[in-house]
């Protein structure tokens, strides 16, 4: 059975954050695991750089259409633009109740944008996959007010914790500590 991960975050990431999501997706992919990520400049580029250096078949990168960052692809990754469904799929995902959030993680998402919804929809992909099998964990970095992630991010990392799926944020030095150590203690 196919191993998954969410590796996602913030555009705007510190340099040792970057090289910590570069090894991170080198290391899980040489364990086998398939990154699923956006393409977003910073994190999800991080996490895909590392992945492919490895094996780039070994990645699924979800686009919010199919023009998306098609100046910076990488051959042999697989992206995955939006498909007819997914916007509405992911409506109905966002406004379903959660133990957290009584109407939905979302529930203004058929009030948004159309452009605004396709990055949304992408974010639901990224932790289901188009197989509905659910990515083990998520890794992201991104910044925390009052206990909520910011950015856009905060979608992905709640559609997780709504599904027990466990998420690890680097913008705590705690969690990036724990993160360096497991990758020297693996190489």
């Amino acid at each position: 059975m196919q191993k998954y991960y969410t590796g996602v975050g913030s555009r705007d990431i510190p340099e040792d954050v970057e090289n910590i999501f570069r090894m991170v997706g080198r290391a899980l992919a040489r364990k086998g695991f398939i990154l699923r990520s956006g393409s977003a400049d910073g994190s999800d580029k991080a996490f895909e750089l590392g992945a492919s250096d490895v094996d780039p078949n070994l990645t699924e990168i979800y686009l919010p259409n199919k023009t998306f960052k098609s100046r910076s692809r990488i051959q042999g990754v697989n992206y995955l633009p939006l498909v007819e469904g997914e916007i509405e799929s992911a409506e109905k995902i966002y406004s379903t109740p959660t133990n957290k959030h009584k109407d939905g993680i979302m529930p203004w998402f058929n009030k948004i944008q159309r452009y605004n919804q396709e990055f949304h929809a992408r974010n639901v992909l990224q932790v289901t996959g188009r197989n509905g099998v659910d990515s083990s964990f998520c890794i992201y970095y991104a910044p925390v007010v009052n206990g909520d992630v910011v950015g856009g991010t905060r979608s992905a990392v709640e559609l997780c914790r709504s599904k027990g799926i466990p998420t690890y944020n680097l913008f705590h030095n705690h969690v990036k500590e724990t993160f360096l150590e497991r990758l020297k203690e693996n190489g």
